[in-house]
């Protein structure tokens, strides 16, 4: 508790608050999710991309799903924004802010739980 409390009195007297601290982690954290992923279905065998972007909208910040996306996963038509929750979780959510679809990461990639309209996991584009 000393420990905690001297931190903060360090980081208040730089001119840092804890919730400035705070921002500015979840700011990188975002920043580092932000970029092309492709989305998996169970059997690896339907995939399409979404850019994960890093500027704010109403209910996360922004997503762009190519066109095959809504064709191969209807779920992907109703998505407007992406999200990541307070336990780390990536979430996909529609214009009325509801979330649709729930990843979570057990390992490298963001598996789908529970599986929607056949998306399995999301997982980072790699360039080639």
């Amino acid at each position: 508790m000393v420990l905690r409390l001297g931190l903060l009195a360090l980081l208040g007297g730089l001119g840092f608050s804890a919730p400035a601290v705070a921002a500015s982690k979840e700011r990188a954290f975002l920043k580092a999710l932000s970029g092309e992923w492709i989305v998996l279905g169970a059997k690896r065998n339907t995939t399409c991309r979404v850019i994960l972007k890093n500027e704010a909208t109403i209910g996360g910040s922004e997503i762009i799903v190519s066109p095959d996306c809504t064709r191969k996963f209807a779920v992907m038509g109703d998505i407007t924004a992406w999200r990541v929750s307070e336990r780390g979780e990536l979430h996909f959510v529609d214009a009325l802010r509801k979330m649709r679809v729930r990843f979570q990461t057990p390992d490298n990639s963001y598996v789908a739980i529970p599986e929607v309209d056949g998306i399995d996991r999301l997982e980072k584009a790699t360039r080639r």
